[in-house]
């Protein structure tokens, strides 16, 4: 019977000794999974550089998407930049050219503004007299328009039904890039010798014109109607030798 009890004793010593070792047995072999898991998995920055996922997933991506729009942004602006002015000629242009030169130039002054603000550019190049037949109204939003290689007068009204109003719009008698001072010796910058009726609202300029005859800025006869605002600078520059 005591060996018996002692025997019990043992075995259940025993068992009690072995639990320990079981669980830590479990909680290595765990452990050992887990760092065995970690060592193959890939570390972030050896993978995808030193800012890790994040970085070269989107940082890269977004540099390089913020340059080429910089780039295309550099591209249209130079495009446009390029594009010193719109010519005009009444006499030989086309409202179906694109005005860049003088060989391709439009037709009206409706469609040389219409180009203008589509290129960007605040000036408009006259290639021939522009003759006034009806009733015409300009707003060009502060546009110039200079001659382009072209003497005598720049614009004209036909006969005494003819009625041009300008407003914010500038027309120099010079050529474009030429300096007023060295502007050549030309005509009137607008002739009307044969009535009609001119009006010079708010933003409306006459500048830079040397005339050899006659009035510099508007060349008046047989009975033309000029208005102009009184409070508002018109006329700039003008002068006859």
């Amino acid at each position: 019977m005591r060996k018996r009890i002692v025997s019990c004793a043992m075995a259940f010593l025993m068992a009690f000794t072995l639990m320990p070792c079981a669980a830590f047995a479990g909680e290595a072999s765990a452990e050992g999974q887990v760092e065995s898991l970690e060592a193959e998995k890939p570390a972030e920055d050896d993978a995808f550089g030193e800012g890790g996922l994040d970085e070269a997933f989107f940082a890269e991506d977004e540099d390089s998407l913020i340059g080429t729009l910089e780039a295309d942004e550099e591209s249209a602006a130079f495009a446009v930049s390029a594009v010193t002015g719109i010519y005009l000629d009444q006499t030989h242009g086309n409202d179906a050219n694109d005005g860049l030169t003088k060989d391709t130039a439009v037709r009206t002054l409706e469609k040389a503004n219409e180009l203008a603000n589509a290129n960007g550019t605040r000036d408009i190049f006259l290639a021939s007299v522009y003759q006034v037949t009806g009733t015409e109204n300009w707003d060009l939003g502060g546009k110039t328009i200079h001659r382009y290689k072209l003497g005598g007068y720049m614009i004209e009204l036909k006969d005494a039904s003819a009625s041009l109003t300008l407003q914010n719009v500038v027309i120099d008698g010079a050529q474009y890039s030429v300096a007023a001072e060295n502007a050549a010796e030309t005509d009137s910058i607008i002739k009307a010798a044969n009535g009609g009726t001119i009006e010079l609202k708010s933003g409306a300029i006459l500048e830079n014109n040397k005339a050899a005859q006659f009035g510099s800025g508007i060349l008046a006869n047989n009975g033309v109607k000029i208005t102009m605002e009184k409070e508002l600078e018109r006329l700039r520059n003008l002068r006859r030798d």
